[in-house]
């Protein structure tokens, strides 16, 4: 028989780096066997056996060699692809920028706005004019008719944002300074069709809103994890900007966690930044990643050309746009409890050397859920439910979708030990009634005495430390306020009772002179104190 080389290369096999025995017997007598088209003719097992294993060994030496000059000469050919140039490279990325912005583009809508007409107003700059006020009082109700029917003729005022299709069903979701006070709402889609929307629901602490068209089968683009986003990653924003419909832009995700409040009212003040140029007209637009998914809701600028702009994040519009829909509004759990990070005050991290990071107590009202639990100030809140939490947006954050009324437990670090507090939540009051509880304590006591930090203080008296569930004797109170000083820019109030200094109790006068002169005000004096019932926590230093 005869074994040519394409038979031999069919046995050994392409990866066979060894040598197994190919013959077992001898050949007929009569024949030979020949290796190589005969060029190399034997006829034992042996010497058949011997040709094969010295093929074997040459190869392995090739392959090997081959490798080696693989790995050394073209490090991309090994990978079986041919280097790319950086413009093909560039390319590809300005390919996939394109193809997010043809994903995205169809769930982005632009959302027109027509005010209701204010005719009060109109009347109202006309008061005390005393020509006005003759003519009122000689044609009475028909003057004032005629100019309200005048106010009424009068071009409504409009107004324009950016939404984002977030359910098929037709539900939008924008900022809620676009809507609000809306008397129509138009939304026009990129293929120009328009329909009109009705408000859903809307939620001032987020500035998030949602409105419905009546439509269905739409192109609705989902939400990214924003917890997961990080900074340095692609951003692209998709809006209508001065106007200019299905603008898009370009930018990074420069920052997260950013506490910026935008209004009075705004609760929730944890904003993703990013450097993709936000305008007047893309509040409401998404910003999204190169998934084409919602990292964002863009809703205010800083300074138009800035390259600085803030999205809501993801994981809160799910939350908030959630609730608008299934309730129409959305309801917070509240503590009753003012904190501070550790992070943002040095005095603080002075004086709690043991606590790496968390929040710490400052006040608690004597009308919130907190007053009833275990809870103290001067308590270090480094956990919820066993969730770290480090700022005081975290914590908010933490705390918001509780259920009303369900214990939760708050990590806490008092006095140097880890303890586990159980607190329930109660309902967060309306933003009036919470500027009322932060009101009440400023409109007493504002004499012009003190020194060091603008107070007197007097032994607390039998009849105080009843009131105040404390021992006579066990505290100082606070008599006078200078003003403009560190004690009143700080909502220090007569009436108010000091039991630490910079951690040290304050029982007598004594002990509070001594505390107050070794304290500086330039590093900052942390002050424990009893007001209005409620145990709070303050920070003086000079300003």
């Amino acid at each position: 028989m005869v074994i040519g080389q394409d038979e031999v290369k069919r046995r050994l096999g392409t990866k066979t780096l060894y040598f197994q025995p190919l013959f077992v017997g001898y050949p007929s007598p009569d024949k030979k066997v020949c290796l190589n088209n005969c060029s190399h003719p034997v006829s034992k097992p042996a010497e058949i056996n011997s040709y094969i294993m010295k093929l074997t060994k040459l190869k392995s030496a090739l392959l090997i060699l081959g490798l080696c000059g693989t790995m050394t000469l073209s490090p991309i050919a090994n990978t079986g692809h041919a280097a790319q140039s950086p413009i093909a490279i560039a390319k590809q990325l300005n390919e996939a920028f394109v193809q997010v912005v043809e994903k995205v583009s169809p769930s982005v809508v632009v959302v027109k706005v027509t005010q209701k007409r204010d005719t009060s107003g109109r009347l109202q700059q006309f008061r005390g004019n005393p020509f006005f006020e003759f003519f009122e009082e000689e044609m009475g109700e028909r003057f004032r008719e005629r100019l309200e029917e005048r106010q009424r003729q009068m071009p409504a005022p409009q107004g324009q944002g950016s939404g984002v299709i977030i359910r098929k069903d037709g539900y939008i979701v924008t900022n809620r300074h676009v809507v609000e006070d809306a008397e129509f709402i138009k939304v026009l889609m990129q293929d120009g069709t328009e329909y009109k929307a009705s408000v859903k629901g809307l939620d001032p602490e987020s500035d998030l809103a949602v409105i419905k068209i009546d439509a269905s089968n739409l192109p609705a683009t989902g939400f990214a994890d924003s917890d997961k986003t990080r900074v340095g990653e692609f951003a692209i924003a998709i809006g209508a900007p001065f106007e200019l419909d299905y603008s898009v832009t370009i930018g990074h995700v420069s920052a997260k966690g950013r506490s910026i409040y935008a209004s009075p009212d705004q609760f929730d003040a944890d904003f993703i930044q990013t450097d993709a140029s936000i305008n007047p007209g893309n509040s409401g637009g998404p910003l999204v990643n190169l998934d084409g998914k919602i990292v964002g809701i863009n809703t205010m600028i800083r300074g138009i050309g800035t390259g600085i702009g803030f999205a809501i994040p993801s994981n809160l519009v799910r939350e908030i746009s959630e609730s608008l829909i299934q309730h129409g509004k959305v309801t917070r759990a509240w503590l009753g409890i003012r904190i501070t990070s550790l992070r943002e005050e040095p005095a603080l991290r002075r004086q709690y050397k043991n606590v790496k990071d968390g929040v710490i107590v400052t006040d608690i009202e004597s009308e919130g859920p907190s007053a009833k639990s275990a809870l103290e100030v001067d308590d270090i809140i480094v956990a919820v439910e066993g969730k770290n939490v480090a700022t005081v947006q975290q914590l908010k954050n933490q705390i918001r979708s509780k259920k009303i009324g369900a214990p939760l437990t708050l990590t806490v670090n008092r006095s140097g030990k880890s303890q586990d507090v159980k607190v329930r939540p109660g309902e967060l009051p309306s933003m009036d009634e919470l500027r009322r509880m932060s009101m009440r304590g400023r409109q007493r006591g504002n004499t012009d005495i003190g020194e060091k930090i603008g107070i007197k203080v007097e032994q607390l008296n039998e009849s105080l430390a009843r009131k105040n569930g404390i021992e006579s004797g066990s505290a100082v109170v606070v008599t006078e306020v200078a003003e403009g000083g560190p004690a009143e820019s700080n909502n220090i109030s007569a009436g108010d009772i000091i039991t630490h200094i910079n951690g040290n109790r304050t029982s007598t006068l004594s002990q509070m002179r001594e505390a107050i002169s070794d304290a500086d005000l330039e590093e900052g004096i942390v002050i424990k104190l009893i007001s209005d019932g409620s145990k709070k926590l303050r920070i003086l230093r000079n300003r």
